[in-house]
């Protein structure tokens, strides 16, 4: 009973942090029972729990006044990280700030780092999206500055090499501060560099594989009056163990700088392979149809038909 009294105003925010009752995002300030520093979950300022499947360090603790619990007046682990995603959500700039300054100069993990996308991008009315985003957006300049971008993992070095500042953060944090406005990858970087491609100039063995094929799609008239396709090479690291041979986009054929090796034009010397991927690029720029689809069989099956005719 002694150490419950001593501890009266963990239980009750309400003895000891009036002013606290309020908020629903509390600055950590010893109110765990014990060592943890686990997150503490208060509903209208009265004690629920710690976070319990987690000993990670919070940065903050936090007074939820819609928490869901039960007359024992308990709540999931579930229900207790989906209601702080949302608190944190809707948090001002400077409770913001003070979660991306731990991005950027602590190696510390923090438990809020595990909160899912859901929660995070919880929808409100247009005012309140309006407030969260320009609390996001303000939080993360003053912390991070104009050139910073927050990013995973993956495409740090190409942030890097365009002269971005990149603060790496969990997925479902970047998500969330994407739809709020905070420069993310998808906001500064073409679709190329996010996929980790680098476009050059088309070698002399792309150009003219693209051009043979062009005079076979020219010869037999199912070119659709469009004109040939400009050609441009890229390099790209391997998806999943996969490399990806060419495609087509916005009028242009990409073939992979690998299988297109400069000082190559004469036909004779290009690959079945090369040929194959040009054919193909070449078929999408013609019928405008996507990959298996119906469309774009049908127009192979027909190029396939006339070339057997000619032969």
């Amino acid at each position: 009973m002694l150490a419950f009294y001593n501890d009266l105003g963990k239980w009750f925010l309400h003895f000891s942090e009036p002013e606290a009752l309020t908020k629903a995002i509390l600055p950590k300030a010893n109110r765990n029972l014990g060592e943890r520093k686990a997150a503490v979950i208060y509903r209208r300022g009265v004690r629920v729990r710690e976070f319990e499947s987690s000993d990670t360090e919070s940065l903050f603790d936090y007074n939820l006044n819609d928490l869901t619990i039960d007359e024992a007046r308990k709540a999931s682990d579930w229900d207790v990280r989906h209601h702080c995603g949302r608190a944190l959500a809707g948090a001002d700039k400077e409770v913001l700030a003070m979660l991306f300054d731990r991005l950027l100069n602590s190696d510390r993990p923090a438990w809020e780092w595990s909160f899912d996308v859901y929660a995070l991008h919880h929808y409100g009315g247009a005012e309140e999206e309006e407030r969260k985003q320009w609390n996001w957006q303000e939080a993360f300049m003053q912390v991070a500055g104009e050139n910073a971008v927050l990013t995973g993992e993956g495409t740090v070095d190409q942030l890097e090499h365009k002269g971005y500042k990149p603060v790496k953060a969990p997925e479902g944090l970047v998500n969330a501060a994407a739809r709020y406005g905070v420069p993310t990858p998808a906001k500064v970087l073409s679709q190329d560099e996010l996929s980790g491609r680098h476009v050059t100039e088309p070698t002399d063995s792309a150009q003219a594989a693209v051009d043979f094929v062009w005079q076979v799609v020219r010869r037999h008239g199912l070119d659709n009056g469009k004109e040939k396709p400009p050609v441009r090479c890229f390099t790209s690291i391997l998806d999943a163990g996969v490399m990806l041979n060419g495609y087509y986009r916005d009028g242009v054929v990409y073939i992979n700088a690998d299988l297109a090796p400069s000082g190559v034009a004469d036909v004779s010397h290009l690959s079945n392979h090369l040929l194959k991927v040009a054919l193909e690029e070449v078929a999408h720029h013609v019928s405008q149809a996507t990959d298996n689809s119906r469309d774009f069989q049908d127009y192979l099956l027909d190029l396939s038909v006339r070339l057997t005719r000619a032969a």
